[in-house]
């Protein structure tokens, strides 16, 4: 009980100091007994679950990592913060991040995705749907040195691309991608504290702004047009931030948690329909939603350059969206 009051506040206190590198701050040098510690080079970790690494790979160096994802829906959450029965569906998805370091400091990789949707009627998906592809650059500004202040800091931008089917659809599962070519920005940090036991935890803080094009859409769509539509979506800007801890419980084994908040501003569809003999004009509006996950993890990792981490993506709050739980599974391997 007193080793775990002990931890809790030392992650409180991690989490305000991460917090303090935002805010122009800075975090105070790693401590333990140097003969005691655990050491960077000998430490192994693959994740964390969601959250993007903020260090870039060495000059050379190809990485792959495969994730496989099945959200299942578990309900909703109207926009007053209500919950609500919606038909039961899983969405398997697979995506692989393929990537290239390019230098020491920058990175290129590129995001296929590809997804399948289910539900307990005969409206799942006909087959296995391509979605979206994401090229994406990451840029090193600074590297933490053990004994030294300063945390690792990236700048990332990313492209995606609307390759995934999303209007003209025979059925709506079918649909598996935006429409919208979506650029995204994003700071990611990372960081590492040696407690008192010697054991190392790694922090990483990452705040991302998504921006997306309007979409000319036709028909039905993931949009939740009917079909016969004609008209225009515009995505609304999504604004995440991730919050991530990863405990070394020795060379091999890691414990990870992330904690993840996303705000996505409403989206507008606009466009008319055929209504008996008539057109009928249709707008409407997403309303914006908010939504708080937690993601408990464990890794296995072989060595510094194959490991597998396995986690769930929990439901915790939120407001106008469907509640899910995501369990996760990911190899990372690099050479």
């Amino acid at each position: 009980m007193k080793r775990a009051s002990s931890l809790a506040r030392w992650l409180t206190t991690i989490a305000l100091q991460i917090g303090a590198i935002s805010g122009g701050g800075y975090i105070l040098p790693a401590f333990a007994d140097a003969a005691a510690r655990q050491s960077m080079q000998d430490t192994w970790m693959t994740g964390p679950l969601l959250t993007l690494p903020g260090d870039t790979m060495s000059a050379g160096t190809i990485g792959i990592i495969p994730i496989l994802l099945d959200g299942i829906s578990t309900g909703g959450i109207d926009g007053q913060g209500h919950s609500y029965s919606v038909p039961a569906q899983n969405q398997v998805s697979l995506l692989a991040y393929l990537l290239y370091g390019v230098t020491d400091d920058f990175n290129l990789g590129i995001v296929p995705r590809v997804s399948y949707n289910h539900m307990p009627s005969n409206k799942s998906s006909t087959n296995v749907q391509p979605g979206d592809l994401s090229i994406e650059g990451q840029y090193r500004l600074s590297h933490f040195q053990e004994g030294g202040w300063l945390p690792t800091i990236s700048v990332d931008l990313a492209e995606t691309f609307p390759t995934g089917t999303f209007d003209r659809l025979d059925r709506v599962t079918d649909g598996v991608g935006s429409g919208a070519y979506t650029t995204t920005v994003g700071i990611y940090t990372q960081t590492y504290f040696w407690l008192p036991n010697g054991h190392i935890l790694r922090p990483e803080l990452n705040v991302s702004y998504s921006l997306s094009n309007e979409v000319h859409v036709s028909g039905l769509s993931t949009y939740g047009t009917p079909t016969d539509f004609q008209g225009v979506a515009h995505p609304g800007q999504v604004l995440s931030v991730d919050l991530s801890f990863e405990y070394s419980i020795s060379n091999n084994w890691v414990a990870g948690m992330d904690l993840w908040y996303e705000h996505d501003r409403s989206t507008r569809i606009g466009g008319i329909y055929p209504a008996g003999y008539s057109s009928q004009s249709m707008f409407q509006e997403t309303g914006s939603s908010d939504m708080f996950y937690a993601a408990p993890s464990i890794e296995y990792n072989w060595s510094g350059s194959l490991g597998v981490i396995a986690g769930v993506r929990i439901f915790a709050a939120g407001r106008n969206l469907t509640k899910t739980v995501t369990p996760v599974i990911a190899i990372a391997y690099s050479r």
